[in-house]
């Protein structure tokens, strides 16, 4: 069986393909950190179309790192904000806890790709902080 091969099917039987030190990352605390990472997937533009576009994000909710949770949602087409992202975290939180004996998180460390630098601190302020009061006892980094 060649490499590829066994590291695929050792993932699909929850095996760790590579692992990385959570220390060798600057700024994450082992244990109180979720790497969480955001996009959307677009339709091919069509004039007229009512095609949804595919707002999905992966979270990490483990000590290490290395163990991760998905969260997909529909919305309106060519949307270039992801809607329901405070929901989506939300979900993520929750299988944290769940994970973890209840413990609550400290820190976030989000990915969000196709965002601008100067539309981020815009994007991350009005869709998780000013609207939802659980979010703003996370310290969120960029």
């Amino acid at each position: 069986m060649t490499l590829s091969a066994r590291l695929a099917v050792s993932g699909k039987l929850g095996g760790i393909t590579h692992y990385v030190p959570p220390e060798d990352f600057p700024g994450i605390v082992k244990g109180d950190t979720m790497i969480l990472g955001a996009d959307l997937g677009h339709p091919p533009f069509k004039p007229d179309s009512d095609a949804p576009t595919v707002a999905c994000s992966i979270a990490t909710y483990n000590d290490d790192c290395d163990a991760y949770s998905a969260q997909i949602r529909l919305q309106e087409g060519r949307a270039d904000v992801i809607v329901n992202l405070v929901d989506m975290v939300t979900e993520h939180l929750k299988i944290f806890q769940n994970q973890n004996a209840g413990r609550v998180l400290g820190h976030i460390l989000l990915f969000r790709d196709g965002i601008s630098e100067g539309q981020y601190a815009a994007a991350l302020s009005q869709k998780l902080l000013d609207k939802n009061p659980e979010m703003q006892r996370v310290a969120w980094w960029m």
